[in-house]
């Protein structure tokens, strides 16, 4: 590419990092199991600040090197490192205690919450950058983690508040930096670019994740997978564009090489990171599983049902006479807290796609699906349908406010789901076919059965209140049927149930 080892040793540095801005959406598309989620996203949140440190610390060593002896230059690199770490480390735990301070002891407004903390982000990467050129990525990202894991004060506003503005900003760079970078420094580089970019895709990264995985206890699978997840974004291009800059050297190939790999990157694991999951059996992108919040009867009905079928079912409960009962009943439970830190660190989201909160408490329920609607997203997150209120315009703000989708319909209550199975009802698996299809299944049972999941093959769908079901044949339909309600039977044959 023409570049000389100088340029070539800054650029390697810019490369290094990965960035939670482009990991991220790709892991909330794939949806790994297993530790290869958590490594890959905290590996995109440390490497940012150290690749770009890198890339300061490799420009210094150059333009030192350029008027002094390398000894002298590598000391004066270890020097801008020591300085850089210090500064912004203390800096951003500063910045986080300080707010921390501010919100336990309510001196900032509910309101201002999430301006008064854009504010101390950019005040304290301005202060750093002001103390130490480049040592701003590192205070903001030092600040982050320790407001991540201080347990004085709820961040989850906060957080929401980062995600919305951080799409909204990172786009804008990513426009404005590529803008940029003509369109000729892109085609002078001829195909030393792309080849460089597969170098670094097919050798450079699964290299790197094999060697510095050895004795970690990942399997060949999860090793796998890392090696195919190091998309690069706006740390890189940022950082190439504004050192390419002070390099001071007209035509220089930094920044065209940089957003070459950056294109690459992004486009081919982009398209191939789903596929490459699915084929080494680590994809939950499209899990059909459930998450149950309570291991009530009713929950451990819904549970044994679909786990016959196949669907992996996980419940969450605190109770343990609940706990006991469902493990007795061969089905998979978590002893946690719905709403605590603990559960997300105990259950297993390999293979769940859904969650379904059917705790008896409305206001649990609610809380629940607010909180695990970040991780499985608005379309996938349900609760039961709440106790009559007062107005339908009360259930409808309720609804779009705060609560999940509306499960299977809105008579079916925790009350009316719990006092039927008391009195005999039962959760029965009905296969439709061309003779016994959605009409004559409607005929037969009327209002004694309530259609609660639909099954195709191997996928699940979840019955609301929103649209009333219309499955077909060779479907199966999971229902609450009440008890005395006779099977169907069509031309002396029995339909086929499972219970």
């Amino acid at each position: 590419m023409g570049l000389k080892f100088p340029e070539a040793l800054v650029l390697g540095a810019i490369l290094t990092v990965t960035g939670p801005t482009v990991i991220g959406p790709l892991l909330r598309e794939i949806r790994p199991s297993g530790k290869v989620g958590t490594i890959a996203k905290w590996e995109g949140i440390t490497i940012d600040p150290i690749g770009a440190t890198l890339a300061l610390l490799s420009y210094e060593v150059i333009e030192s090197v350029r008027g002094e002896e390398f000894q002298s230059a590598i000391v004066i690199g270890l020097r801008v490192l020591g300085e850089v770490s210090a500064i912004g480390a203390s800096v951003g735990l500063v910045a986080a205690y300080g707010l921390t301070q501010m919100l336990k002891r309510f001196w900032i407004p509910d309101h201002l919450r999430n301006p008064m903390t854009l504010m101390f982000v950019v005040g304290a990467y301005a202060g750093s950058e002001l103390l130490h050129h480049e040592a701003g990525l590192l205070t903001v990202t030092v600040m982050g983690i320790a407001m991540a894991n201080q347990r004085l004060v709820d961040i989850h506003s906060m957080i929401e508040f980062k995600e919305s503005i951080a799409m909204l900003l990172i786009s804008t760079l990513f426009i404005l930096l590529s803008a940029q970078v003509p369109l000729e420094s892109l085609l002078s580089l001829g195909w030393a670019g792309p080849a460089y970019a597969g170098w670094l895709i097919v050798v450079v990264r699964p290299l790197s994740v094999w060697i510095s995985t050895i004795g970690s206890g990942l399997s060949r699978a999860e090793r796998g997978l890392l090696c195919w997840l190091a998309p690069r974004g706006i740390v890189a291009a940022a950082v190439s564009s504004v050192l390419a800059l002070r390099l001071g050297e007209a035509g220089t190939p930094i920044a065209p090489a940089a957003f070459v790999v950056i294109f690459a990157t992004v486009t081919v694991y982009g398209l191939t990171s789903g596929r490459v999951a699915k084929r080494l059996g680590l994809s939950s992108s499209d899990a059909q599983g459930l998450l149950l919040a309570g291991a009530s009867q009713t929950a451990r009905a819904i549970a044994s049902a679909l786990q016959q079928e196949g669907f992996r079912v996980v419940m969450v409960d605190t109770n343990y006479d609940r706990i006991r009962k469902s493990k007795a009943a061969g089905l998979n439970v978590c002893y946690a807290n719905v709403m605590s830190e603990h559960v997300l660190d105990e259950v297993d989201f390999a293979g769940l796609g859904r969650f379904l909160a059917l705790t008896s408490n409305d206001e649990i329920n609610t809380l629940a699906v607010v909180r695990f609607r970040g991780i499985f997203g608005n379309e996938r997150v349900f609760q039961l349908s709440r106790e009559k209120l007062k107005s339908a315009r009360l259930v409808k703000d309720w609804q779009v406010r705060m609560g999940g989708r509306p499960l299977f319909s809105e008579e079916l209550t925790y009350n009316f789901i719990d006092d039927s199975i008391d009195t005999g009802a039962t959760i029965k698996v009905t296969r439709l076919t061309e003779t016994f299809g959605f009409e004559a299944y409607r005929e037969h049972y009327g209002t004694r059965a309530w259609p609660l999941f639909i099954i195709e093959g191997k996928k699940l769908q979840v019955v609301t209140a929103e649209k009333v079901p219309s499955p077909k044949a060779g479907q199966l339909i999971v229902s609450l049927v009440k008890k005395g309600v006779e099977d169907p039977v069509i031309d002396g044959v029995v339909v086929e149930q499972e219970e």
